[in-house]
């Protein structure tokens, strides 16, 4: 693997270059060229002498030097010949731009170029390549401009439309290189990762995802960028294989895509944003800014409206704007105007236009108070309209007067193109996060605030471990032998009895419940196979016979009943699911239990193996987790028995990590505070040879 890596380290910063193709790589020569690329190039082509003044050779083993990168363009089936030539060769890594392969259905290709590699790493199939800012150079036919940077932003995506937007685009992010792994054949996310993390001069890094595989090395280069304390900022992808063996219950249906990406994310310390845009912001605040120990913002501004705007959009984000205290007001109310009271949001008024020194005494005085970041919001006027020099001025003291406090500090926009690149550049002078859009701006220092948790949480718990090989057939068991392996591990389970045939059993203690018992059975409502509160041996014996009758009419055959006593009323339902996710391993799901668990859409989702503080976390962020912790007088559950209730049934899901494909219960019972869980209903699925 570190001669993997090293091999891709010298693909994007590369002492000699190799082009295979024809005219169409022309582009590409001359982009790297303005790049200021400084070593040698080279072209494979055996019917042409030259290409764009660089000359050509028939075949990589005529080449003068054994080049460090390659970059291909020749038709699919040609690309497998020349990827073979470069590899014999000996060339170090290459971006095979090429397309017609698993993007187009064509996997047997795909196969074919990675076997003519052998060795030899390479971007793509499917490739737009790389370009490097730091050392002016790149393998790409993209014109990403030429943006020279010493410090900055690694950009690592799939595909090059979304590489184009953050290089072109006007946001004054540092972005250091950027590179597009296509169809990721041989080399994955992971692995490009792991190269860019090596560079000193690489301060965050920028993920788009459109696949994900490779996940478990992906948890070692999180570790490895968390030890570095390089951010990485994913954008949600769209589709992964999560979905793939989903079945009726729950959990399955709870645990899209979508959210297991985001459990994911969340478990390799990855601050996940929803857009491009988001994400450009974002990546502006975590390179610029100093780094963000808390969440107690200092609002300034000079208007109203943004005051109002920045405080519910800080409020949604999570952040906190902390009331000022009487003793602060009394303290800035002299330097300010007399008809504003001071309060945070601070509202400049006509201040923004007073003098650089009365405006440093009051920004001086508001950021003593005591905040983790100092945030001003203004929109700057469009050429031609205002006077703008009131807008630098203010711009700068505040800049100035952060400084001074030791925050760190962002201006924020209340548009995104109200903040002109004069101002932006200023801004970076001064260590101020220039972000654009209130939106956007105001998630960014969310987001910087949650990773600034997430280093002070460590690496302990990020590597995932190997996702096992499963097979696709599955056996389900019934609900009696699945709380049966609950009870032996440890879960409280009604004490039930099984009726077979025959008459009613004696000794039964009334009222009870009785439940159809099948393997294919998974939601026993919907087909009348529950009921309740049976009171006595005749309607014990009546509800089967319904059962029964239920069942032959739906063509299924039915043998085992459970009947269960009815326990005293509980203090809240759980639904708790655990379900293996091909190429990512187990999850866990937790949401209120019963029949309308996913009308509320209410569920967190973890990775396992979770700690016991993880599984709180997760219980705690449920938006009706209020119910159970004594809401407006209601009985306070036993929460800390949920919590080891919860973390022995993905102990015990761990040890079947092999075998186990799903299990749920639904619901789980609290009880009182003080009085533990009990497991009412379980559904558990098994790989066929178990």
């Amino acid at each position: 693997m570190s001669d993997r890596v090293e091999r891709l380290r010298r693909l994007i910063n590369p002492r000699s270059i190799v082009f295979v193709g024809g005219g169409t790589v022309e582009p590409a020569i001359v982009y790297v060229r303005r790049l200021g690329f400084s070593g040698n190039l080279y072209a494979l082509n055996p019917r042409r002498d030259e290409i764009a003044g660089v000359q050509c050779f028939r075949k990589a083993a005529d080449l003068p030097e054994i080049p460090d990168a390659a970059f291909v363009l020749v038709p699919g089936e040609s690309a497998v010949g020349a990827v073979h030539d470069l590899s014999r060769a000996g060339v170090g890594a290459a971006v095979v731009c090429s397309s017609g392969f698993s993007e187009c259905g064509r996997e047997d290709l795909q196969s074919e170029l990675t076997e003519a590699a052998a060795d030899m790493p390479f971007l793509g199939p499917n490739s737009p390549g790389f370009a490097n800012f730091l050392d002016g150079t790149a393998a790409m036919l993209d014109n990403m401009g030429v943006t020279p940077c010493e410090r900055g932003v690694a950009v690592i995506s799939n595909g090059g439309a979304y590489l184009n937007d953050l290089a072109c685009g006007d946001r004054s992010l540092p972005i250091a290189m950027i590179v597009g792994l296509g169809n990721q054949a041989t080399v994955s996310v992971a692995d490009m990762v792991d190269a860019v993390l090596d560079d000193p001069r690489v301060n965050a890094i920028n993920l788009y995802f459109e696949g994900l595989n490779d996940i478990s090395r992906l948890s070692h280069v999180a570790e490895k960028a968390l030890v570095k304390n390089i951010p990485v900022v994913a954008v949600k992808v769209g589709q992964t294989t999560a979905g793939a063996r989903a079945t009726a219950t729950h959990t399955a249906s709870m645990t899209s895509d979508s959210v297991v990406v985001s459990a994911l994310f969340r478990r390799l310390g990855f601050i996940e944003v929803e857009n491009n845009s988001e994400a450009m912001e974002t990546l502006k605040m975590l390179s610029i800014s100093k780094r963000v120990k808390g969440r107690r913002i200092g609002f300034i501004t000079s208007s109203g409206s943004y005051a109002a705007m920045g405080a519910d959009l800080a409020e949604k984000a999570g952040l906190e704007l902390p009331a000022l205290k009487p003793q602060h007001r009394e303290m800035l109310q002299p330097l300010m105007e007399s008809f504003i009271i001071p309060n945070n949001p601070l509202d400049l008024a006509t201040a923004h236009f007073w003098p650089n020194e009365d405006q440093r005494r009051l920004f001086d005085a508001f950021l003593s108070i005591g905040f983790d970041v100092a945030l001003q919001c203004m929109t700057f006027p469009a050429e031609n309209t205002w006077e703008d020099e009131s807008w630098y001025r203010s711009a700068r003291t505040f800049g100035e007067a952060a400084k001074a406090a030791g925050l760190p500090a962002v201006l924020v926009s209340s548009i995104h193109e109200g903040l002109p690149k004069k101002a932006r550049d200023m801004l970076i002078e001064l260590g101020v996060a220039p972000l654009q859009g209130f939106h956007d701006g105001i998630r960014a220092v969310m987001h910087a605030a949650n990773y600034g948790e997430i280093i002070d949480q460590g690496v302990e718990n990020i590597r995932l471990p190997e996702p096992a090989d499963l097979s696709e057939n599955s056996v389900s068991v019934d609900e009696a032998q699945a709380k049966e392996l609950l009870r032996q591990a440890g879960v409280l389970t009604p004490k039930g009895i099984i009726w077979e045939s025959g008459e009613v059993p004696d000794d039964i203690q009334y009222p009870v419940a009785l439940k159809m018992c099948g393997r294919k059975i998974l939601h026993k409502t919907e087909i009348g196979g529950v009921k309740l509160n049976i009171a006595t041996p005749v309607q014990l014996r009546d509800a089967r016979q319904c059962m029964l009758h239920s069942a032959q009419q739906r063509g299924m055959d039915i043998k085992r009943f459970l009947i269960e006593p009815m326990l005293k009323n509980g203090a809240g339902d759980l639904l708790v699911g655990v379900r293996q996710v091909p190429k990512m391993g187990m999850t866990l799901t937790i949401a209120f239990g019963g029949v309308a668990t996913e009308v509320f859409h209410d569920s967190a989702t973890l990775l396992l193996p979770a700690t016991r503080s993880e599984i709180k976390a997760a219980l705690r962020s449920l938006k009706m987790y209020p119910l159970l912790d004594g809401w407006r007088g209601r009985t306070k559950a036993d929460t800390d028995a949920a919590i080891e209730t919860i973390f022995a049934i993905c102990a015990f899901a761990e040890a079947r990590r092999d075998s186990l494909l799903e299990l749920e219960i639904n619901p789980l019972a609290l009880f009182a505070e003080g009085q533990g869980t009990c497991a009412l209903d379980a559904v558990m699925r098994f790989t066929e040879q178990e």
